[in-house]
């Protein structure tokens, strides 16, 4: 088994404050970065989902990140992600490859 050493996308970080609705944006991604980083840096539960067009986020429905969490998912060839939380969140989505 191969095991590849986690490579951030530098420049590549996106950012986004929540308020409440659907956030859209597109990432530049590198053709070997198929994870991305996300990190919830707020006191509330956000909800992010991914795809190949703009996506719209939905609360309780979509993957959850607790208040402080970091998680690693693998999105493939997927280049929007969407964000969905109580205004005042910051989350930082970073593309990346490896764990």
């Amino acid at each position: 088994m191969n095991v590849q050493s986690f490579t951030p996308a530098i420049g590549g970080t996106l950012t986004y404050t929540t308020s409440g609705a659907s956030q859209n944006q597109v990432l530049t991604v590198g053709a070997n970065m198929q994870e991305i980083l996300i990190q919830n840096i707020g006191t509330a539960t956000i909800f992010f989902r991914w795809g190949t067009s703009a996506q719209t986020a939905v609360t309780g429905t979509d993957c959850p990140v607790a208040p402080g969490a970091i998680l690693i998912a693998t999105i493939g060839l997927a280049n929007n992600v969407a964000v969905i939380g109580a205004t005042g969140s910051v989350v930082y989505v970073t593309p990346c490859e490896g764990h």
